[in-house]
């Protein structure tokens, strides 16, 4: 996505029209809003994945106090995935066909 995004504003000074202009930029504010939404979304699978590793090599004594600490902070991630996923299939959908 971000690869796309940075294509698009790269290129756009290759279109001079106004029309062309704006059309630009509004695919380059939905693929922003889409790139946003789905780096979040894979920071917190990588969040998951680094707190797995760690309560894993965490000393006995200390596995449970961090496995609720990371409960914690990974159940409000949880909240935050619905929202972000509505985001991403509505700027997904607004993408103008091709």
């Amino acid at each position: 996505m971000k690869k796309i995004r940075y294509a698009v504003e790269f290129f756009e000074t290759l279109f001079p029209s106004k029309r062309e202009k704006k059309q630009l930029a509004r695919l380059s504010g939905h693929l922003k809003k889409l790139q946003d939404a789905l780096g979040a979304l894979n920071d917190f699978v990588a969040h998951r994945e680094m707190v797995v590793d760690a309560v894993l090599k965490a000393s006995r004594q200390h596995r449970c106090t961090l496995a609720f600490a990371f409960g914690v902070v990974l159940g409000r991630e949880d909240q935050a995935v619905r929202p972000l996923m509505k985001v991403a299939a509505k700027e997904v959908r607004a993408l103008p066909a091709f």
